[in-house]
């Protein structure tokens, strides 16, 4: 029987958008996309994540739980309640590690959840499973 080939995304033509209020974690989850050829949207907070998502192809999130202003949990509701947004895979990446908020984060569509501090390689294959690269 012969074997089917799966053909694979290129990831150099996806973009994730990385939206975190700490500086360094930005700088850290963006070298580690761009090391596989990402495209990458860095922000810093919720607002500029939704202004992001409305104006750019994003083909996946990073996102950040505690955030001020608008939170990681309030980006997850705006993109659940856009039929254009919320079949954009969410991964959460947060240092709260608590069972009530990665289940609210699921609830609210998250599609993965990373606690922080995290692996690069763990973080790197679930973004890679999640866009089909």
């Amino acid at each position: 029987m012969p074997v089917k080939l799966i053909q694979l995304m290129d990831a150099s033509n996806l973009t994730v958008l990385v939206v975190d209020d700490d500086f360094f974690n930005v700088q850290v989850l963006q070298a580690i996309l761009e090391n596989a050829r990402f495209n990458v949207v860095p922000v810093y907070g919720g607002f500029e994540a939704i202004e992001k998502l409305s104006t750019e192809k994003i083909d996946l999130v990073l996102l950040d739980l505690l955030m001020p202003g608008i939170d990681g949990f309030q980006v997850l509701d705006f993109m659940k309640e856009d039929s254009r947004f919320s079949i954009i895979p969410v991964i959460v990446v947060s240092a709260l590690t608590e069972y009530e908020h990665i289940t609210k984060a699921t609830e609210k569509g998250a599609k993965d959840y990373v606690t922080k501090p995290f692996i690069n390689s763990i973080l790197l294959e679930k973004v890679q499973r999640l866009v089909g690269v």
